[in-house]
């Protein structure tokens, strides 16, 4: 007995739903696993900077390109923090709950802060 074409429509919708939901998830994953390591990196590369700054032998140029150094540091662990929470956002599914650090977004001080809030 063959298959009318409503039932064959029907099958294929459900097949390319299907395919989409785990195309959706597998980029999903690529794209939290992504960034859960660069905040992760960011912050080695922070604390490596911090550790170089205590270390400066104290000459004024040392300690200005030390200090830059965690500097440009910092932004980059509040980018990729901010591409994390994003992403959070993005994809709140349970699949992907606890994969993301915590955010911690750092003031030029060296304190931590809140994300910058946007009033619409």
């Amino acid at each position: 007995m063959p298959l009318d074409t409503i039932t064959l429509a029907v099958v294929a919708a459900i097949v390319v739903i299907v395919l989409a939901v785990v195309a959706w998830q597998i980029v999903a994953g690529r794209k939290v696993s992504r960034a859960r390591d660069e905040i992760v990196a960011a912050r080695a590369r922070l604390e490596e900077a911090r550790a170089a700054a205590a270390a400066t032998s104290g000459e004024p140029a040392d300690v200005a390109r030390a200090n830059d150094r965690v500097q440009q540091e910092r932004r980059a662990v509040n980018a990729a923090t901010r591409e994390g929470e994003a992403l959070r956002k993005r994809f709140p599914t349970s699949l992907y709950a606890g994969r993301i650090p915590e955010p911690q977004f750092e003031e030029a001080g060296g304190g931590t802060a809140e994300p910058p809030r946007i009033a619409f």
